[in-house]
C-alpha cells in the first residue's frame, strides 16, 4: 500500500508552482524588454566658454554626463544637432574652429568616446558656418548631405555631400543671391522619389527665401 498526499493537496502545490513560474516568466520578459528598450540621448550644447560639448543623458537613471568638450582650435561653437548614421557613428558640425576657423564637420564614436574632424570648412571650396538647426542628413544612398550658410562661389553657402565609406566630401552646388541664398535648415529626403528638399533664408524673386529641390540622379537643383 502506497501512502501519498491527497490529490487536492498535490493540485494546490502544482497550481502554486505554476503561478510562481508564470510570475517569474512575466518578470523576466518585462526586465528583458526594459533593457532592450533602454535608450540614451546624445546632444550638443554650449558648455564652459560656449565652445560646445557633446553630452549624454540617460532617462532611466536621470544621469547627465559631458562626453567631449570642444575647443576654439579644433571645432568650436555647436549650433546644430547630431545625426546617427548607419555605421553607428554620430555626425555633427560646428559654427567655428578648424583649420580656417570657418567650422568643421566631425564624427563621434560613442564606444571609444573619440571625436574625429572630417571636414575643415573654408570660405570657397566647402563653404563656411552652419546655422542653428542645420544638421547633416543621411540619405537612402548612404551619403551625408548638408549645407553651409556662407562661402562658396557666391558667398551665399553651399550644398555638399560626404561619403562615410571613402571619407570624401564634395560641393554639389553653390547658392547665389538671385535664386536661393543662405540655407538655414536641415535638408530632408523624400524616400519615395529620392528628391531632397531644403530652405533658404534669403534669395528668390522677393528676396525672402526659397524652398529648393535637388535630384541626386540628375544632379539638378531647382527652386
Amino acid at each position: 500500500m502506497t501512502i501519498g498526499m491527497p490529490f487536492s493537496q498535490e493540485f494546490r502545490i502544482f497550481e502554486s508552482m505554476k503561478r510562481t513560474f508564470l510570475l517569474f516568466t512575466t518578470y523576466f520578459l518585462l526586465l528583458t524588454t526594459a533593457f532592450a528598450q533602454h535608450y540614451v540621448f546624445y546632444g550638443m550644447t554650449g558648455g564652459a566658454g560656449n565652445n560646445g560639448v557633446i553630452y549624454r543623458y540617460d532617462p532611466l537613471t536621470g544621469k547627465y554626463k559631458v562626453m567631449i568638450r570642444l575647443d576654439s582650435v579644433n571645432c568650436d561653437a555647436t549650433w546644430a544637432g547630431l545625426t546617427l548614421a548607419n555605421n553607428g557613428l554620430l555626425y555633427g558640425t560646428t559654427e567655428a574652429g578648424g583649420s580656417y576657423n570657418y567650422g568643421t564637420m566631425f564624427s563621434y564614436d560613442r564606444i571609444s568616446n573619440k571625436l574625429t574632424i572630417l571636414i575643415n570648412f573654408d570660405s570657397l571650396n566647402t563653404g563656411q558656418f552652419n546655422a542653428g538647426g542645420n544638421n547633416v542628413m543621411q540619405a537612402s544612398n548612404g551619403l551625408l548631405y548638408g549645407t553651409t550658410e556662407a562661402g562658396g562661389y557666391g558667398d551665399r553657402g553651399v550644398f555638399y555631400s560626404y561619403d562615410i565609406s571613402t571619407g570624401k566630401d564634395s560641393v554639389i552646388f553653390s547658392f547665389d543671391t538671385l535664386n536661393m541664398s543662405t540655407p538655414n535648415r536641415t535638408v530632408v529626403e523624400d524616400t519615395s522619389t529620392g528628391y531632397m528638399y531644403g530652405r533658404t533664408e534669403h534669395g528668390g524673386p522677393k528676396g525672402f527665401g526659397t524652398i529648393f529641390r535637388y535630384d541626386p540622379l540628375t544632379n539638378k537643383d531647382s527652386v
